[in-house]
């Protein structure tokens, strides 16, 4: 399963010309589809290289895009309450320890408005690298390694863990798998994707 399937199979569910807030948002792709079809996105990565370019790119189109680029470490991030009506985190919140992951998502719920739709996908402890990690080191924190090789933390979920995280939302989509990348070299990685609907107050 690929985020960009999710969220075109999933994208019927969110609001016309809602705001949207994309949380590592790398190369911009997701940001880039969403702005397309008339969202306003803040697109938010701790990379300034990469969002020089993307200012660069969207500065050169003729779209008249509404996008809004934000150099920012996502724990920093600050936003109203019920503001975005979409919130994506696509393959970065895992770069976080565990309780900075459980810190930021209670902020993020926050920010979505009732009836937003939050997009997530994560490593599993199916991942090889959690073994690999367990046998060579102790957890900095729960299920949470630092990853020599790329200088940061790695977090792995529990079975099922997101459904309790979110046991407050309605879920859309629940899958936990093993997906095979080719990149940089062949590898295979335990995934969960989670789409949860924020729900409505009650009266």
């Amino acid at each position: 399963m690929k985020t960009d399937d999710i969220l075109e199979k999933y994208s019927k569910e969110i609001a016309p010309e809602g705001r949207v807030l994309d949380i590592g948002c790398g190369e911009g792709r997701n940001a880039l589809w969403l702005a397309e079809r008339g969202f306003e996105v803040t697109a938010v990565d701790k990379n300034e290289s990469i969002l020089n370019a993307l200012r660069e790119k969207f500065s050169e189109s003729d779209k008249h895009l509404k996008i809004e680029f934000k150099n920012q470490d996502i724990k920093e991030f600050k936003s109203p309450s019920d503001y975005y009506n979409v919130i994506l985190a696509f393959n970065s919140l895992m770069f976080l320890k565990k309780s900075e992951f459980l810190e930021t998502i209670s902020k993020i719920k926050n920010y979505l408005a009732p009836e937003g739709l939050i997009f997530l996908s994560l490593f599993t402890k199916d991942d090889p690298s959690f073994s690999a990690f367990s046998k060579s080191q102790k957890p900095v924190e729960t299920d949470t390694f630092f990853n020599e090789k790329t200088g940061g933390y790695w977090q792995f979920m529990e079975k099922g863990e997101l459904l309790k995280i979110f046991s407050d939302f309605e879920t859309l989509l629940h899958e936990e798998e093993i997906i095979h990348d080719v990149k940089p070299a062949p590898h295979d990685h335990g995934m969960v994707f989670y789409v949860g609907k924020k729900k409505a107050r009650s009266n």
